[in-house]
């Protein structure tokens, strides 16, 4: 089993399967990157959103995602594809951003590397294609009058609670440095809090 990743549209659309065991050394040093670059309000819910999609934090062969899932916003949706190109190239450049103190996942090994290297391009090139036409046909008419937000019919990753994209309150993982969902009152945990705590175990 493994994750799909395709473009838009559904029908005839381009994809590709990543196997579990890869999809973390694609997704969390992508995320990493993202929060590290991520400087405005709408760069880190991206950079949280990437977080999620780890294969930590869902179901096993069930994270993978369309272009057309990412949440965009119909103020700002180019600055946001240029974002994700942005920090999704230094991947395909075999550059990678983690925490410092986290040792388990590092750059692919020497076998993996070539794989993350051609998924990261085929997902930049992806990215750099998504146009507006793409993105309203990927939207029903209500969710294009509320500015093409997070699809509420698709409530996922299961942490989120069921919570439109919108609605889900982000922080800043304290330790790690990391964007990720946070739930009032909580301090914020990322992915790699999640992998930390299972190594201690």
């Amino acid at each position: 089993m493994g994750n799909l990743y395709f473009d838009w549209p559904l029908r005839d659309f381009e994809h590709f399967s990543l196997a579990n065991r890869y999809t973390d050394h694609l997704i969390l040093p992508w995320h990493a990157t993202a929060s590290e670059l991520a400087t405005t309000p709408s760069e880190q819910r991206l950079a949280a959103w990437l977080g999620e999609r780890s294969q930590a934090r869902g179901v096993i062969g069930c994270v993978g995602f369309g272009i057309a899932d990412i949440p965009w916003t119909s103020s700002g949706w180019q600055a946001q594809r240029e974002f994700l190109v942005r920090t999704i190239a230094r991947l395909a450049r075999g550059e990678s951003s983690w925490p410092s103190a986290f040792t388990r996942y590092r750059w692919p090994t020497e076998a993996m590397a070539p794989i993350i290297i051609r998924r990261s391009s085929q997902l930049q090139v992806w990215l750099q294609g998504w146009d507006h036409a793409k993105l309203t046909a990927s939207r029903s008419p209500a969710l294009l009058a509320r500015g093409f937000s997070w699809c509420p019919s698709r409530p996922y990753p299961p942490a989120w609670r069921g919570l439109a994209w919108d609605d889900t309150p982000i922080g800043l993982c304290p330790e790690h440095g990391m964007w990720c969902p946070a739930p009032e009152g909580l301090i914020p945990e990322c992915v790699f809090c999640d992998e930390t705590s299972r190594q201690s175990v």
